[in-house]
C-alpha cells in the first residue's frame, strides 16, 4: 500500500508513504523428509517508509534533493534474535520464534549544469544506519558528459555505494549453513567511462568500468568443509567492458534487410585478494556474455524475433551427480530463442520458444536451468476513455 502526491508548480515536490507486508513459507521437502529436517521455515516481513523528493530548474541548471526514512522488520521461525514470547503463524500449527528490525534515514542533494556541449552533475547521499559499524555514511557521485557532435556524446561517472547484509546473511543457520550476525556492510567504488551514439540508423554505447568492492558479502566454505558460512571478503576489484549496438539498416539501405539487428558484448575480469574459499556467488562472476538478435517484419501484422546468447561464468558449483560431492567448473553455453508476434489494432497474439535446442546448462549454483520452454498468450488493450 502506498500514497503519493505530486505538485506541478515550478518547485516540484513528491511525497510518498508506503507499507508492505509479505508472508513466506520455505519448504525444502514437500513430502517425506529426513530425520534432521526440523520443518518448514516461515517468515513475515514488514516494510514501512516515507520519502519526499523535489527538484527545480533555474539559471544554473537543475537542483534536486530528497529525504527518506525506512523501517524494516521480520518475524520468523529461524531469522533474527530469539523472542521471549512466540507469535502464532497464521494458518499453521507453529510459531514465529525470532524477530529483528532495523531502520535507515538518508538525505540526498544533487545539481546538474547544462552547457552548450557539457553536462556536469554532482551529488551526495548522507545515510544514517544504526545497524552499520560507522552509523553515518557519506556517498558522493559525479557524472560528466560532453557532446562531440549532436549524435555522439562522451561520458564518465564515479560513485560510491553501500549494501547492508540481508536477514538471511545475518541469521540463517541450517544443516548446511551458518549465519554471521557480525557481518559488515559492503562498500563499493564505481568508475565508468565511454561514449554513446544515436543516429537514425545506428544506436549504441561503449563503456569501460572499474569497480572496487570491500567487505563483499558471500557464502563460502573451504574445500573439505561441510558448512557454508556468510562472511565479508576483504577486497574484490573488477575491470570490464560493455558494448551495445543496434543497426536499423532497412531504413538506410531499403530492400529486404531486417528491421533491427542488435549486438551486445560484456566482459569482466576480477582480481581478488588471495582467498582459498569456495564461493557461492560473489567469486562466481559472469566473465563473458555475447548477445545477438534480429527483428524482422514478416507481413503487415506479423513479426519474427530471433535471439542468441553466449555466456561464460568463472567459478565452480557443487555437483551431486554421484555419492562423492565435488566442485565442477561452469561450462560456457549457447542459447537460442525465438518469438512470433501477431499484432492488429488492440490485439496481440504471440508464441515464443526459449532454449530452442534444449541445452542443459548451469548458471548460478547447482540448479539445472529450464530446457526448451514454449509459451503462448493473448493481450488485448481496452480503451476506456
Amino acid at each position: 500500500m502506498s500514497l503519493k502526491w505530486e505538485s506541478l508548480g515550478r518547485l516540484h515536490i513528491t511525497p510518498v508513504i508506503y507499507k508492505r507486508r509479505h508472508f513466506d513459507k520455505f519448504m525444502l521437502f514437500r513430502g517425506d523428509s529426513p530425520d534432521w529436517y526440523k520443518g518448514h521455515n516461515y517468515h513475515r516481513t514488514d516494510v514501512w517508509g516515507a520519502n519526499i523528493s523535489s527538484w527545480f530548474l533555474w539559471k544554473a541548471g537543475k537542483t534536486s534533493f530528497s529525504a527518506l526514512y525506512r523501517l524494516e522488520g521480520i518475524v520468523s521461525t529461524v531469522l533474527g534474535e530469539t523472542m521471549n514470547t512466540g507469535i502464532k503463524v497464521p494458518g499453521e500449527d507453529t510459531f514465529f520464534t525470532h524477530s529483528k528490525s532495523r531502520s535507515t534515514a538518508s538525505f540526498f542533494i544533487g545539481h546538474t549544469w547544462y552547457g552548450d556541449k557539457w553536462i556536469i552533475g554532482a551529488g551526495g547521499l548522507a545515510g544514517y544506519i544504526p545497524e552499520n559499524e560507522s552509523r553515518l555514511k557519506i556517498l558522493p557521485g559525479v557524472d560528466i558528459g560532453f557532446h562531440l557532435c549532436p549524435e555522439i556524446m562522451l561520458n564518465a561517472s564515479w560513485a560510491n555505494s553501500l549494501r547492508m547484509p540481508t536477514f538471511t546473511d545475518l541469521y540463517y543457520s541450517g544443516p548446511n549453513n551458518i549465519g554471521n550476525p557480525d557481518l559488515k556492510a559492503e562498500i563499493s567504488n564505481f568508475v565508468e567511462g565511454g561514449l554513446k551514439i544515436s543516429t537514425n540508423y545506428i544506436r549504441g554505447s561503449l563503456a569501460v568500468f572499474y569497480r572496487s568492492g570491500q567487505n563483499m558479502i558471500d557464502w563460502t566454505k573451504k574445500e573439505n568443509d561441510e558448512l557454508w558460512q556468510s562472511r565479508n571478503l576483504t577486497c574484490i576489484n573488477s575491470l570490464g567492458t560493455d558494448l551495445r549496438l543496434q543497426l536499423r539498416l532497412k531504413e538506410y539501405l531499403k530492400g529486404k534487410w531486417p528491421d533491427r539487428i542488435t549486438f551486445g558484448w560484456y566482459s569482466n575480469k576480477q582480481n581478488k585478494e588471495a582467498v582459498d574459499f569456495i564461493s557461492y556467488y560473489v567469486l562466481d562472476y559472469l566473465k563473458y556474455k555475447f548477445i545477438a538478435s534480429l527483428d524482422q517484419s514478416v507481413t503487415k501484422h506479423v513479426s519474427l524475433d530471433l535471439r542468441s546468447y553466449f555466456q561464460k561464468r568463472e567459478g565452480t558449483y557443487t555437483s551431486f551427480g554421484d555419492s562423492n560431492y565435488r566442485e565442477v567448473p561452469y561450462k560456457p553455453f549457447w542459447l537460442f530463442d525465438t518469438k512470433v508476434l501477431f499484432k492488429k489494432d488492440n490485439l496481440q497474439v504471440f508464441i515464443s520458444v526459449n532454449n530452442i535446442f534444449n541445452i542443459e546448462y548451469f548458471d548460478i549454483g547447482n540448479i539445472v536451468q529450464p530446457g526448451r520452454w514454449i509459451k503462448t498468450g493473448i493481450l488485448y488493450k481496452l480503451n476506456l476513455n
